[in-house]
């Protein structure tokens, strides 16, 4: 099973104050009680700021791709998500993670 996350918006006023990286933390965590053996981070492809947040905490991206969601269910054509994915099983071939464990 793999847990997924998408839409993550902070406000301007709180951004860099780590409050992305804790609901992140608690998503994880979560996650890895119910059992997920991954979670998934959704970010726009053309966004660095969201991709370096990812990147910043483990997420490695993929080569999955899929049209923007909006708020009613319907996609946007011009623009693309990237599938970012963070293992939540041990894997003695990467350093641990001091953000979430």
């Amino acid at each position: 099973d793999n847990g997924e996350v998408f839409g993550l918006w902070t406000a301007p006023t709180v951004r860099g104050e780590r409050v992305a990286r804790g609901l992140v933390s608690i998503a994880a965590r979560r996650a890895v009680d119910e059992g997920c053996r991954s979670l998934f981070f959704w970010a726009l492809s053309d966004n660095a700021a969201s991709v370096g947040f990812a990147s910043s905490f483990g997420f490695r991206p993929t080569s999955q791709r899929r049209p923007v969601r909006v708020a009613d269910g319907s996609s946007e054509t011009d623009a693309d998500e990237v599938a970012m994915v963070l293992p939540l099983t041990a894997d003695p071939t990467l350093a641990n993670n001091p953000y979430w464990l």
